[in-house]
């Protein structure tokens, strides 16, 4: 917890006071102006980082601020099984995220769509069977994200049911700082996650359509996954895959409700849904905060932080910095381009990217996936090793050396599914052509033309991640790229 020195400073806000809960949002644009490091006496004593930009600086760096100390505040119970990866920092996390991306990969959350679809149906359709007492929450955003819960893990409709159950239960407990009650519930969480994973251990189902039996059956690193292991990574998808979507869910119906000009936009436009969708998910994070730990004494945004701090990642807030955003403040449908930070951003980035993704975009398309990879963004270029004749093509996105001088030598690697970004998830694939980031948050050198992959657009850039999916394996290791500036 915090040192001495912090506890006696003056708070600058409590987020627990029945003011500001009113209207979170005008309480942060005050303290990003006032106090945009902003420093609370509330639970043992935290700092909550306001600005994007500082959000972003922590985000990335896990060796100074970590997340396996905790991740929200109150805190909730850490007794049982880890929350993995969430509760990991690289490169341990690596081997998590490693099994879990191919399951949130754009052809595997497509594959969901028809039952996600028949499920939306059928539910609204019993909600609307009496729309005078309809209730959005627990007539459809519950049992939908209970059902897609279900889809993502297998389970059975009753096994849902009784997740959705005791997720709810558990969120409401350390909501209310009950921590008793919260870890009498944690435990009830373990026990189905062990008895899931046990089931699927004596009976395996398709890899390919059953997470639990597909994580079970890889061998990350050469070492396929303990019993425990696996828990774990149940563990946190039985919390974080229902309790959060519904509350992101949520907040759409009340805006929807209140803004009828919206409704009436997006029936007469299909274009304007994927812009909207995306100013949604700024504009109310289904995750506002996320805590980490400082690892050493350390500063940001011109403010001293002691080791053993909690820190606040406050999404909600960074979503809406005016330094960042135009009219930050206001609903913009058609805002662009938006780089909102809704699923976080670095090594901990919501693997749940992908999926939301995947409901929001307008149709990215193989095809113009390939226009753009073949054409105007030229990865062949760089990418597709060369011989006496020019490219070989039967080698086509196999890396190869690019440049050789004194500054540096560059590298372009692998991009069939054979390199590494095989092991990437699309949202971590979309950012390394977008910013010239890795998942691990090194960066692209040069020749990679990032600055004018800034330019495409969210469709464009996932249909290039879409195509890249597709194209044929080719085993080559060109090395890595060196740079001596």
């Amino acid at each position: 917890m915090a040192s001495e020195p912090v506890d006696a400073m003056t708070r600058d806000w409590d987020p627990s006071d029945p003011e500001t809960q009113a209207n979170y949002p005008a309480a942060q644009e005050r303290l990003r102006q006032v106090a945009p490091v902003a420093w609370s006496d509330k639970w043992g004593g935290f700092y909550t980082l306001m600005r994007y930009d500082d959000v972003v600086t922590a985000s990335r760096d896990p060796e100074t601020f970590t997340a396996t100390k905790m991740t929200v505040i109150p805190s909730s119970p850490r007794k049982g099984l880890p929350r993995l990866p969430l509760q990991k920092d690289p490169p341990e996390s690596d081997r998590y995220r490693k099994g879990l991306n191919p399951f949130f990969k754009e052809n595997k959350v497509r594959s969901w769509e028809p039952a996600l679809r028949e499920l939306a149906g059928r539910l609204m359709a019993n909600l609307l069977k009496t729309p005078e007492a309809a209730n959005f929450s627990g007539g459809f955003a519950e049992p939908f994200t209970q059902g897609a819960l279900g889809i993502l893990l297998g389970l059975d409709p009753e096994e849902a049911l009784e997740i959705g159950r005791l997720s709810h239960a558990y969120v409401d407990a350390v909501q209310g700082e009950d921590l008793t009650t919260a870890g009498g519930l944690s435990k009830q969480v373990d026990g189905f996650a062990i008895r899931l994973v046990d089931n699927r251990l004596a009976s395996p189902r398709d890899p390919e359509t059953d997470i639990v039996s597909g994580l079970a059956a890889q061998t990350p690193d050469g070492q396929p996954y303990t019993e425990e292991e696996l828990a774990g990574m149940v563990r946190l998808m039985l919390i974080g895959g229902h309790v959060v979507p519904r509350n992101f869910l949520c907040s759409v119906a009340w805006h929807m409700a209140t803004h009828p000009d919206h409704v009436a936009l997006l029936r007469r436009d299909a274009a304007a849904w994927k812009p909207f969708i995306e100013e949604l998910l700024r504009y109310y994070p289904a995750n506002q905060a996320l805590v980490r730990v400082a690892t050493k004494d350390t500063s940001l945004g011109g403010v001293d932080i002691p080791k053993g701090c909690p820190v606040a990642l406050n999404f909600l807030s960074a979503n809406r910095d005016e330094a960042v955003f135009d009219r930050a403040m206001e609903f913009v449908p058609d805002r662009s381009p938006n780089r909102h930070l809704a699923f976080g951003i670095g090594p901990h980035m919501c693997l749940g990217l992908a999926m939301a993704g995947a409901t929001a975009q307008a149709e990215p398309s193989l095809d113009r996936g390939r226009y753009l990879v073949e054409g105007p963004a030229g990865c062949g270029n760089c990418h597709t090793p060369m011989g006496p004749q020019g490219p070989v093509m039967d080698q086509n996105l196999a890396g190869r050396l690019v440049d050789k001088n004194p500054a540096f030598t560059a590298i372009a690697p692998n991009i069939t599914p054979a390199g590494a970004v095989a092991g990437w998830s699309d949202a971590e694939l979309a950012r390394a052509i977008r910013e010239g980031l890795r998942p691990d948050g090194t960066i692209i050198g040069p020749p990679m033309p990032f600055a004018m992959y800034r330019g495409l657009s969210d469709d464009d850039l996932m249909s290039m991640v879409m195509y890249l999916r597709t194209v044929p394996t080719v085993e080559n290791d060109p090395g890595k790229s060196t740079y001596n500036i």
